[in-house]
């Protein structure tokens, strides 16, 4: 096996010198009318601004090396590559090595035996992959290594509800060049991309893709991007064998949430963007997957696990010439102060009376033949918990039989309230806390019928809102994005689906950010609370994560961040419940409901067996995390650099930062009823305290 290439932060330059100006393309006047009305031109609305790059440390891609020289270009001198300045401007540290890392991978210098161009930009959320995408791409429309451009045509594959994000982030970042893109609708034919060679970049979904990839095959692309790539972690799928008809050889994947163990769908990813670098499935299966699965095995052999952790150790060293992940630590020092607080909220009567209904007819009908199925009493019991009035409409699945029994307990609809939920009492009070001080809020939930109640207390109060859920067209998702964020508009609230817009979205417009109801994964519960801390934000962030105390969302909760977590519970991302499979024993402490009344203050604070009195101190608090220095941004582990981990393998990793953890629980400040004013003043709950049974804080607060 050939050595791995040196650390890749030896390749940019540590030159002062200064790069020209970039050259900016002239403006296509031959192009037919229809074609022109379906593209947008990247062009400042001042022209005649100047911009100086003076203080602009050059950004200079490796040179290729003599076997490469070989291989691609024999006779034609090599030229030195720099990144526009325009872009090099705007890139932090660790966004000038992933540019520099993703140049190596797609121009193939960093597999040459065997031949590779792909690559797998698997950052943390909020690190900018977008703009380091940019920045590459740009590059590589200027110039290449042997002096000519190697991208002319640029596919940039995303999820709907971030197309026009895509546009966006190209317009902001690319703003003084003439650069046009062309973003698929549902109105505008791909054919008509196909016959303007002057346009450049395609942005089109992966939903549209896959219904005009005919439009398509004439054209050959010289890059392509997929964002939210672990959509393609499952070679079955339609969107899967759309993509591998497109005909580009270097593909660059983006993905924020971390892969899966299955290693079957790593396989599936890196054979994409590399196909062929790990042999076929079978090879694969053989030599990795079936060893490294092997040795996590209870009582397995001594020499099974060392197989198993040399086999994974191989397969880091191979992935790692084309993967990248860096964690979201690097950027910590440029964000401000985050509060993270997780609140427990007493349920009301209602909901208590509602929960115990449903929990006793699902017992007494268990051996009938119209029973209930456990997915569909979580679903009721989860309603209950959002607020009881919700039961009152069936939804689709809901078991009539449930519904109607509870629905005839509810009071009459004038009578019920914020109250009733103490959930939505609590963000009552916050949202008129927050208006006092003019701070916007955007609020979570993965339930439409959630957002409808929210929305109906905004109407109430005269808040100012938007909406952001699978029924906002892609071209108005955008639109509501740059509206909410500009800080004089006067759109108070934000109520996001976490389905449609957790991922991707920046809105820091926003400080505070609310997840009224939380999911079996905790990456997806992840990637919706980090929507507003994020590059870019200027105040401090507070994120409120409600839980109706002795309930079941205390129980999902609970399974979220215990040791366990949801290993083979749930690995689907597509949210089927479905899929979900749990054991009886786990049904029974699902649905064990402790009386509100009883001996426990707060069930998950007796689970972690903490001996503390509540009162607001850290019980296991250990020594903050030294903060990397500027430096050592561009040195990238190996064990932060690779998707697959030795945990698989039977080792224990370390304690994710970001997925809470039980054990990380003991790090935070406990907080019990009634709560330190001066904590609750902070938060803006001060008018809610009576509602809150137990809280949670952390705060990340790193100097400046």
């Amino acid at each position: 096996m050939r050595d791995e290439p040196p650390e890749i932060e030896q390749y940019i330059c540590e030159s002062t010198s200064t790069v020209p100006l970039c050259e900016t393309t002239n403006v296509p006047h031959d192009l037919p009318a229809p074609v022109r009305s379906n593209f947008k031109s990247v062009v400042s609305e001042n022209e005649s601004e100047e911009i100086s790059y003076a203080t602009v440390e050059p950004l200079i891609m490796k040179k290729p090396s003599y076997e490469h020289q070989f291989q691609h270009n024999a006779k034609e001198p090599v030229s030195d590559v720099y990144v526009p300045s325009c872009v090099t401007r705007h890139l932090r540290p660790h966004q000038r090595e992933g540019v520099a890392f993703l140049y190596e991978c797609v121009t193939g210098l960093r597999m040459l035996d065997p031949p590779g161009y792909g690559a797998i930009l698997a950052d943390e959320m909020g690190l900018g992959k977008t703009l380091q995408c940019i920045a590459l791409m740009y590059t590589l429309m200027k110039t290449g290594p042997y002096g000519k451009p190697l991208a002319k045509r640029i596919l940039i594959v995303t999820p709907s509800s971030l197309v026009d994000n895509w546009d966006r982030e190209i317009t902001k970042w690319l703003q003084n060049e003439r650069v046009f893109t062309f973003v698929a609708g549902q109105n505008c034919k791909l054919k008509r991309y196909a016959q303007s060679p002057h346009i450049p970049i395609l942005i089109i979904s992966y939903e549209l893709l896959a219904k005009q990839i005919g439009e398509l095959e004439t054209v050959r692309f010289d890059l392509m991007f997929c964002d939210e790539g672990h959509r393609l972690k499952n070679s079955n799928v339609k969107v899967f064998g759309v993509l591998n008809r497109i005909d580009c050889k270097r593909r660059v994947l983006l993905t924020g949430t971390p892969i899966q163990n299955d290693l079957q769908e790593f396989f599936s990813l890196i054979n994409f963007v590399n196909p062929g670098t790990v042999g076929t499935y079978q090879d694969f299966k053989a030599r990795y997957e079936t060893p490294i699965v092997v040795s996590q095995r209870p009582g397995v052999l001594p020499q099974s696990i060392e197989l198993g952790i040399e086999r994974l150790n191989e397969l880091n060293a191979i992935t790692g010439r084309f993967v990248l992940r860096r964690t979201q630590e690097i950027i910590n020092r440029y964000l401000p102060d985050k509060h993270e607080l997780v609140v427990f909220c007493y349920p009301s009567e209602l909901q208590t009376k509602l929960t115990h209904a449903a929990l006793t007819f699902y017992v007494s009908e268990k051996s009938s033949p119209n029973a209930i199925l456990p997915l569909q009493l979580i679903t009721i019991l989860k309603k209950i918990c959002n607020h009881p009035s919700l039961v009152s409409v069936q939804g689709v699945g809901d078991p009539e039989s449930l519904v109607q029994l509870l629905a005839n307990q509810l009071p009459p609809w004038q009578r019920m309230g914020p109250t009733d939920s103490a959930k939505l009492g609590v963000v009552e009070a916050l949202l008129d806390a927050m208006l006092a001080v003019q701070e916007k809020v955007v609020i979570v939930s993965y339930y439409s019928k959630t957002l409808d109640m929210i929305a109906g207390l905004c109407e109430h109060y005269n808040y100012k809102y938007c909406r952001l859920d699978g029924s906002t067209a892609g071209p108005d998702r955008g639109k509501i994005v740059t509206v909410f964020n500009n800080p004089t508009s006067d759109i108070f609230v934000l109520l996001l689906s976490a389905k449609a817009g957790g991922a991707g979205l920046n809105l820091i417009g926003a400080s505070r950010l609310v997840l009224f109801d939380n999911d079996w994964n905790p990456a997806n519960d992840l990637q919706a609370m980090s929507r507003v801390w994020r590059d870019g934000q200027r105040k401090p962030v507070f994120i409120y994560r409600l839980l109706t105390a002795y309930t079941i969302e205390e129980r999902i909760f609970q399974r979220q961040i215990s040791k366990s977590s949801l290993s083979g519970t749930v690995v689907d991302q597509r949210q089927n419940l479905s899929n979900l499979k749990l054991s009886d024993e786990e049904l029974r402490d699902l649905f064990s409901i402790v009386d509100p009344n009883g001996e426990h203050d707060c069930l998950t604070h007796s689970l972690l067996e903490c001996p503390c009195a509540g009162i607001g101190h850290a019980p296991d608090r250990e020594a903050e995390p030294e903060i990397p220095s500027e430096d050592s941004h561009a040195a990238v582990s190996e064990s932060s650099r690779f998707c697959i981990r030795p945990a698989q393998a039977g080792k224990r990793s370390k304690v994710n930062k970001h997925a809470l953890k039980m054990q990380e629980l003991m790090r935070w400040e406990h907080h019990r009823s009634p709560v330190s004013e001066r904590v609750l003043q902070e938060a803006g709950l001060s008018r809610c305290a009576d509602e809150i049974v137990f809280l949670f804080r952390n705060i990340v607060s790193v100097a400046k």
